[in-house]
């Protein structure tokens, strides 16, 4: 062993690993604060990036608030329905802890609410 030829080595191998630290805490701040997961693991995992949306609609006589949450595969298919009658804070921020993207909401007029609605009554799940 030439014990200069190693430190000299062992210097040059430092900036490659401050330089893969730093890439490392990047990537535990970007998932910590809710960030998707990188397409390969999400692909290893077998669950592609998913999606969900908010539709609400008019509030009720009581001033109550409809809000129907869908969460949609990478293919577009939606494989989880929400309903709430409030704006349901927590629950959008579930969906966005698990590496779910928002799209933009939607508004729709009761009656357009309520046949969405329907379409996905088999999955629905009521939240509050």
């Amino acid at each position: 062993m030439d014990p200069n030829a190693t430190l000299t080595q062992l210097k040059e191998e430092i900036d490659h690993v401050a330089t893969l630290l730093d890439h490392i805490l990047a990537l535990d701040t970007w998932l910590s604060a809710g960030g998707f997961l990188p397409n390969a693991w999400q692909h290893e995992t077998g669950n592609g990036p998913q999606t969900f949306q908010m539709i609400s609609r008019t509030n009720d006589r009581n001033g109550n608030a409809y809000r129907l949450m869908l969460v949609y595969a990478a293919d577009g298919t939606v494989v989880g329905a929400y309903e709430a009658r409030s704006s349901a804070p927590n629950h959008v921020r579930e969906l966005t802890r698990r590496n779910l993207w928002p799209l933009p909401a939607v508004h729709l007029a009761p009656g357009e609410y309520n046949t969405f609605k329907r379409r996905y009554k088999a999955m629905l799940q009521h939240v509050d």
